[in-house]
């Protein structure tokens, strides 16, 4: 079953895609939720809901179809890590977001104080701060990516890049 179902490629092919796409989709928006967290303008609000909007939305596939053919993502690993952080990034703004407001503004005024760049002062000084949010948002995703079936199923033709769950579907009968 392990060698003809390829299952330890696809194996690997599952945790690739979890921990890149993790990853990347906790790194951006988590800069994403400090930036619109810190900088309370309107517009900064409207983009917030806007991205917010994102967890209720259904996933239009013949758009996104269109978008992954024009791109040259069809049928590759980067376009399907691509497909996970991007649909991971509205429900970690909302969590990491609110973790955000929790924190005290005059550890930014410090840092920045004591000479610390914009991107200095999120990797060094907050990002540590947001471990717990990041460790719970980083379990949801990695078991959402691992457990997905219609990303694989629309996207992915060839079965080398199959991950887990498709594998394992595919090798029934």
């Amino acid at each position: 079953v392990i060698v003809r179902g390829k299952l330890t490629t696809a194996f690997g092919n599952s945790m690739l895609y979890a921990v890149a796409a993790t990853f990347i989709g906790l790194t951006l928006a988590a800069l994403a939720a400090y930036v619109l967290s810190r900088n309370r303008t309107r517009f900064n609000r409207a983009i917030y809901f806007f991205i917010i909007m994102g967890i209720a939305m259904p996933t239009n596939f013949v758009t996104l179809m269109k978008v992954m053919q024009i791109t040259h993502l069809i049928n590759t690993q980067v376009g399907v890590i691509l497909l996970y952080a991007a649909s991971s990034i509205p429900f970690n703004v909302f969590l990491i977001y609110a973790f955000v407001e929790t924190l005290p503004r005059e550890l930014d005024e410090a840092a920045i104080i004591d000479g610390c760049s914009p991107t200095r002062l999120f990797f060094s000084v907050i990002y540590p701060l947001l471990t717990p949010v990041l460790v719970t948002a980083g379990v949801l995703n990695l078991l959402g990516v691992w457990n997905e079936f219609l990303y694989p199923l629309y996207y992915l033709n060839n079965s080398g890049y199959w991950p887990m769950t498709f594998a394992v579907f595919n090798f029934f009968g």
